[in-house]
């Protein structure tokens, strides 16, 4: 049990050790973007363009289709088409974005942390009500 207790106390130390407190900032520019439903079932694919600002706001655009295949009666809200996004990114690396920055409801809201092979999270279409329906994303480049 002692042993445990130390492996344990040493695999931490040394993932503390690699991990860091600091996290490369978000390079502007185009990354792959593939969505799927909360079951995992893959839904999109497309492509959102990035641009990180210096006070770490994010602005860009979005060009999103069903994958071939698809259930196109899932409930994933307005993000088939193209439009305008923003957001911010955190000092942690971690990433909020919006698809519809313009409206007050009917927005899908992207929430992903970073991962070996890019960002990683979820998506949420959400209305004046609340959430409608999410899953799961990545962005990769």
């Amino acid at each position: 049990m002692r042993a445990l207790a130390l492996g344990v106390v040493c695999a931490g130390v040394l993932v503390a050790a690699c991990g860091g407190d600091s996290v490369a900032p978000l390079q502007g520019g185009i990354l792959r973007y593939r969505a799927s439903s909360a079951q995992g079932a893959p839904l999109l694919v497309g492509s959102l363009t990035l641009e990180v600002h210096a006070d770490s706001t994010v602005t860009g655009s979005w060009r999103i289709a069903w994958v071939a295949g698809a259930d196109t009666t899932a409930a994933v809200g307005p993000q088939v088409g193209s439009g305008a996004l923003s957001g911010r990114q955190y000092a942690d690396g971690s990433l909020q974005l919006d698809l519809d920055p313009l409206y007050a409801d009917n927005n899908v809201f992207l929430s992903a942390t970073p991962v070996v092979t890019g960002l990683s999270g979820s998506w949420s279409w959400s209305g004046f009500a609340g959430p409608l329906a999410g899953g799961r994303f990545t962005l990769t480049r």
